[in-house]
């Protein structure tokens, strides 16, 4: 429902900074296999009913939709060697250099929802002495190139048909989107320069006000739209480089 009252904004690309690998367990057909006996008309009629990921994707697949992903160095519950994703080309090199952030594995969204939505990219950050002061334009997933939640949002409202990286014989040159050309540092990462909380308060809506349809629609329509979670105990949280704890989809505005 939030993913259908941001697109009636037309906005330019919406990217969600959340995981979903799992089967949502409140979908009909979940809550169904949960009856105790004595409610199999109950349970048969759930199970007719779509699941909530079938919804999801149709929401997905009707907007310009990014999802997030994590990369881990190690399997774990739910993480695989590969996700869907639109090419990345790579100039003057066959592949990134193997200083790159690397990762093994990633914790992405369900293959049903990585098939609806129009791009995927890796939103992991490495953190510096607790603090984020970095972050890569680029990485390497396993043998493929991919690009973070920001780039790919831009590349998914372009409609460009890539994310282009340029490397020479010290590293990654720049990143490029459309008529967008980033210098990066050889890793392909970039520093951050963050702005006080507190002079990004207006550019948060609230999910809620969305949903109700309290929102001005200049603040969604056109502009790409960051879907992230903001409550402390969430454990999304990130202290930035100016010492402020804050929302880590904050680091990518």
């Amino acid at each position: 429902e939030l993913v259908q009252a941001i697109a009636k904004h037309q906005p330019a690309a919406v990217g969600l900074d959340i995981y979903m690998p799992e089967l949502d367990q409140t979908s009909p057909a979940q809550v169904a296999k949960g009856l105790k006996v004595g409610h199999q008309t109950l349970a048969h009629e759930l199970s007719r009913l779509p699941s909530n990921e079938s919804l999801l994707a149709q929401a997905l697949r009707q907007t310009p939709s990014v999802l997030s992903a994590a990369g881990f160095d190690y399997p774990a519950y739910t993480t695989t060697s590969g996700m869907r994703t639109w090419p990345v080309r790579i100039e003057g090199a066959e592949s990134l250099p193997v200083f790159s952030r690397h990762f093994d594995q990633v914790l992405a969204s369900l293959p049903e929802l990585q098939a609806a939505a129009s791009g995927q990219a890796l939103v992991s950050v490495d953190l510096e002495n607790g603090l984020v002061r970095h972050v890569p334009l680029v990485m390497n997933l396993a043998d493929q190139a991919v690009p973070t939640l920001a780039l790919e949002m831009l590349r998914v409202a372009t409609g460009s048909p890539s994310v282009n990286v340029r490397v020479n014989s010290r590293g990654v040159e720049a990143v490029e989107v459309a008529d967008l050309s980033v210098p990066t540092l050889p890793k392909g990462d970039i520093q951050l320069h963050f702005a006080k909380h507190k002079a990004m308060a207006s550019r948060y809506v609230s999910a809620a006000d969305v949903l109700q349809g309290k929102v001005d629609p200049l603040m969604l329509s056109g502009k790409l739209v960051l879907v992230g979670l903001t409550g402390a105990g969430l454990n999304d949280m990130r202290t930035t480089a100016i010492g402020e704890t804050v929302a880590s989809v904050h680091a990518h505005l």
